[in-house]
């Protein structure tokens, strides 16, 4: 809701749609009926989808990041970059694929740029990541299916908090920061993305900061 209030202040080359869909727990339904029925037309032209799911649980402490089997296999570049990070759950997981590539190179140079205390890793995944399904749990596939360009960025969701889907998952768990980063990563990388048309009231606002 913020980044949908900050960004309603700039003018840009492209649209911008700001939506929470539901059902995402019953097979990813209300993402599905978007894209597929009526939300999206055949002749729109879609720059690419962002997706945020679960982006507020980290942990500081080694050895607090769990790694899924294969993962290693899977992902060598991601699992090395855990490994340097002593398997601390305090980075962004990037879920991508070939065709949504310019996004994530996007959100990561928003990211290097204006929140460099902000630790990220992308999972590129083959094709729609019919081989990986675990990280199809999220709208973004809706999107990936339906041939468009999508990625996902989240916090390792289970791999992560002891919480996940319970009722120990509570407010004071979060870490706003580390949400709030991911938000400036995200409002810089749209920016771009959408191609903003006032460079001289970005530039006061980079000012402000």
């Amino acid at each position: 809701m913020e980044l949908g209030r900050v960004l309603s202040e700039f003018k840009f080359a492209y649209s911008i749609l700001l939506i929470a869909f539901d059902l995402e727990e019953e097979q990813l339904l209300g993402s599905f009926s978007f894209v597929n029925e009526g939300g999206l037309m055949p002749e729109d032209s879609v720059i690419g989808y962002i997706n945020m799911d679960m982006i507020g649980y980290t942990r500081s402490d080694v050895n607090t990041q769990l790694i899924p089997d294969n993962f290693d296999k899977d992902f060598p570049v991601a699992y090395e970059f855990v490994k340097r990070n002593e398997f601390r759950g305090d980075f962004v997981v990037e879920i991508s694929n070939k065709r949504s590539r310019h996004l994530v190179e996007a959100f990561e140079r928003a990211a290097q740029e204006f929140v460099p205390n902000l630790k990220f890793t992308r999972l590129e995944v083959a094709g729609n990541g019919e081989s990986t399904r675990d990280l199809r749990f999220s709208d973004h596939s809706s999107f990936w299916d339906a041939g468009y360009s999508a990625i996902s960025l989240g916090d390792g969701a289970n791999t992560r908090n002891p919480h996940y889907h319970s009722s120990e998952d509570k407010l004071l768990d979060l870490d706003y920061v580390f949400m709030q980063n991911i938000a400036k990563a995200v409002f810089f990388s749209t920016l771009d993305l959408a191609k903003v048309q006032e460079q001289k009231t970005v530039c006061v606002l980079l000012n402000q900061q």
